[in-house]
């Protein structure tokens, strides 16, 4: 069972896996998802010259602003391990539904949980009746494949272009087993337009003793660990712009809302490359002139050669 969901898992990413962001030409423009917040209010008003971005160091100019308030598409990637059982699962449940909700017409939202094995359990879709019956249908089990559903999440961002891409991932604890090593899930959210939203609740479970011993040992790359000492969660977060958030399990449903509400506040700058390479990874530094506030977006993208 386990070798066949680690086959298909290989299968998805070898099939469905997103196109980095590359941009072939200087007159294309690049998008950047930016949230600003002043403690944890999200900013409004700002407009491109209140903005300072630089692209590989080097000064650009900003050619519009958007707060934009169009329809975007959410995954629900929803740990439901063993210790998920009983009053924990129900109030992920809740806080799931409230993230349904929260939905407006035109936005689009699919389920994922894992636990050992990654269980699609809603595809692509604006049914909020699917998608609640889906929540409905969630259950608790197994050991935690957190690397791997991280993975399989942004693998299976929604095909429909034009979209803007959020992906909530929660967990309960840390992972005990994974076939894939954490970084390949940070490799890939550095090449995605997903900006992702890590939420775990406070009393994060350690794997019981011997349970390590559980992972496929799988490297990716020569003298790699399987597993870093940096926090996954964290990472993942900052590489995508997105925010690592930890909670009571009683205040999921809270923490939920608030993740929708700040996505559909956050700003969408546009620019046009100038005076930067033509080709590899661009690092974007983004800054509010003048003002003490937090500014949260990607670290960057790879563009194209010419």
């Amino acid at each position: 069972m386990r070798l066949c969901a680690f086959g298909l898992l290989l299968a998805l990413v070898s099939m469905r896996a997103p196109q980095p962001q590359v941009f072939r030409s200087l007159a294309d423009a690049v998008r950047v998802d930016v949230l600003v917040t002043e403690g944890r209010r999200p900013i409004g008003g700002l407009r491109a010259t209140d903005f300072e971005l630089r692209d590989s160091g080097v000064a650009q100019t900003i050619d519009d602003v958007q707060i934009v308030e169009v329809p975007f598409s959410m995954m629900l990637a929803l740990d439901t391990s063993s210790s998920m059982e009983g009053r924990p699962l129900r109030d992920l449940q809740d806080a799931a539904r409230a993230a349904i909700d929260a939905l407006q017409p035109g936005d689009r939202a699919a389920i994922l949980s894992f636990g050992e094995a990654i269980e699609p359990l809603a595809p692509w879709g604006a049914d909020r009746a699917a998608l609640g019956s889906a929540v409905s249908h969630l259950q608790a089990g197994g050991a935690t494949s957190l690397f791997d559903a991280a993975l399989a999440a942004l693998v299976a961002r929604d095909p429909e272009s034009g979209r803007r891409h959020l992906l909530i991932l929660f967990t309960d604890g840390t992972d005990t087993s994974s076939w894939l090593p954490d970084y390949a899930a940070w490799d890939l959210a550095l090449r995605t337009e997903v900006v992702v939203y890590c939420v775990a609740t406070e009393a994060k479970r350690m794997p019981p003793v011997g349970a390590l011993y559980r992972r496929s040992g799988i490297r990716l790359a020569l003298r790699q660990p399987v597993v870093s000492s940096i926090d996954f969660l964290q990472e993942l977060a900052v590489r995508t712009g997105g925010e690592h958030l930890t909670t009571s399990a009683g205040g999921l449903r809270r923490t939920f809302e608030r993740i929708v509400t700040d996505f559909r506040s956050r700003y969408v700058l546009a620019y046009t490359p100038r005076g930067v390479a033509a080709s590899g990874w661009h690092p974007i530094d983004v800054r509010v002139k003048g003002r003490s506030v937090k500014v949260t977006a990607r670290r960057g993208y790879e563009r194209g050669p010419r």
